[in-house]
């Protein structure tokens, strides 16, 4: 450990200490015990007072004014709310193999953050970054059994248990595609459902259930054979018996919108007059 002492005379101060320190390091502990404590909980209030209490410990207890300085200093940067890590290994003089080991551990405990360990338990998992922090600081001191060591190792491991007691996301609902448009066909100068038409229904309606829609739209059409107030009339007719069809098919009525377009809107252009197949059909459109 490196005593240190400090001389006040004649109203100027001047400081000796032994090893590295300087008066920046001063500085820099006497700043953060003039700092009130951090509060509100979050991991980086607890990691500010915890590098706070280690850093006033180094300087009064240990007196190791620079090793202080540098917790002192993480201490102010998480008051902040800046993003703080724990130590590099290679930040500090030990050896490989011990290197090793702490590379492994460190490694652990950035793994425990990742999952979620500083806000599932920001109090536990600042101290355990701090207790590491010690850990290496003691490594390099040829310290190899410090309480530091003990501390880590029995904190860091209550992190994974949170880890693995932590519920599993809810699973994201299935959201079943709205079904259709379907088509469904008509005979000539007919309103009646081929066995065709009504098939096309069964399944529109089964699939209209699956899907949990909001309603329907039905709009009728007839071809261009017959004159324009004819063929409005038979559009609608169409329409209403697809419309009957769906709802005995389970589907809600109060949920059926029909509307019929005549020969106004021709699934194929053809001249005035002229039959068309396609032309003579009932568009099923759902919707969510």
């Amino acid at each position: 450990m490196k005593p240190y002492v400090k001389y006040v005379a004649l109203g100027l101060a001047g400081v000796a200490l032994a090893g590295c320190a300087s008066f920046g390091d001063i500085n820099a502990v006497d700043s953060v015990r003039a700092m009130p404590p951090s509060v509100g909980g979050t991991f980086s209030s607890e990691l500010s007072n915890q590098y706070r209490t280690y850093a006033i410990h180094e300087a009064d207890e240990a007196g190791e004014w620079d090793h202080a300085a540098r917790f002192a200093r993480k201490a102010e940067q998480a008051a902040k709310g800046a993003s703080v890590e724990p130590f590099v290994v290679s930040d500090w003089p030990v050896s490989m193999d011990r290197a090793a080991y702490l590379n492994t551990a460190r490694a652990q405990l950035m793994d425990d953050f990742a999952a979620g360990a500083r806000d599932r338990m920001p109090a536990k998992a600042a101290y355990a970054q701090v207790m590491f922090d010690c850990w290496l600081e003691e490594e390099a001191e040829n310290n190899t059994d410090s309480k530091c060591r003990s501390e880590f190792l029995k904190t860091e491991p209550m992190l994974r248990m949170m880890k693995a007691q932590a519920p599993a996301p809810m699973p994201a609902p299935v959201v079943v595609p709205i079904p259709g448009p379907y088509e469904v066909y008509f005979d000539f100068n007919s309103s009646a459902l081929t066995s065709q038409a009504k098939m096309i229904i069964d399944d529109a309606a089964k699939a209209a259930g699956e899907a949990k829609v909001s309603g329907v739209v039905l709009i009728g059409h007839a071809d261009r054979s017959g004159s324009d107030s004819y063929n409005m009339k038979l559009s609608r007719a169409r329409v209403d018996t697809a419309a009957n069809a769906l709802v005995e098919d389970g589907f809600p009525r109060d949920k059926v919108t029909t509307k019929y377009a005549g020969e106004t809107s021709p699934q194929v252009p053809t001249p005035d007059g002229q039959r068309e197949a396609k032309n003579r059909r009932v568009e099923i459109i759902f919707e969510r």
